[in-house]
């Protein structure tokens, strides 16, 4: 396999995805869902802060801000501790992803927001729910204020959005909020500058 040509740098953020092998789907059930979850908090926690996620029933997306350059080796772990348990519970052999996981570097503030809002959206998008917010397997929830959980960091992206700290934390949900409910589906193709 050729050289990955992505460095991975400290304080840099990153888009991360992959999907599922030709037709197949990474996750079959809640359990499935839960126990990636589990595996991005043990491998990716270390190593970063998760911005925003979302896991959809044939692929994934993470969005991390690193603070260890060692991404490449915590994905692979992630990836491996993951396939072996479900490739024994479903009686299945070989590869459960396509290939190793792609990264975008992201260097831009805004290009960053609009793809937290491209991360969210994505079941909405794909039409496995009518409301984003009652897909259980994303961050959103975090960024609406509706469930705590540690392993995301809102602040980063909320920050950018209110263009400011000095606003609540609650005003800066309701601000994230307006901002998903202002997407135009018809405009897909955003690029980073």
């Amino acid at each position: 396999m050729p050289r990955r040509r992505t460095i991975f740098s400290i304080g840099y953020n990153y888009h991360i995805y992959n999907r599922a092998v030709a037709e197949n789907q990474l996750f079959l059930n809640e359990d499935n869902y839960l126990f990636f979850l589990e595996k991005m908090r043990l491998f990716l926690l270390p190593i970063g802060k998760i911005l925003a996620y979302c896991l959809m029933p044939n692929h994934y997306h993470i969005l991390m801000k690193l603070t260890e350059p060692t991404l490449s080796t915590a994905m692979q772990r992630l990836a491996l501790s993951y396939t072996v348990p479900f490739n024994h519970f479903f009686g299945r052999s070989g590869h459960l992803f396509q290939g190793r996981f792609q990264a975008k570097h992201v260097t831009d503030t805004q290009y960053m927001v609009h793809l937290s809002r491209y991360i969210h959206l994505n079941p909405k998008t794909a039409n496995l729910v009518k409301n984003a917010e009652n897909w259980k397997y994303s961050s959103l929830l975090e960024y609406y204020g509706m469930r705590v959980d540690e392993m995301v960091s809102t602040d980063v992206i909320l920050n950018i959005l209110a263009d400011t700290d000095k606003i609540s934390l609650q005003k800066m949900q309701q601000e994230y909020r307006k901002f998903m409910d202002s997407w135009d589906p018809a405009y897909m193709d955003f690029k980073q500058k």
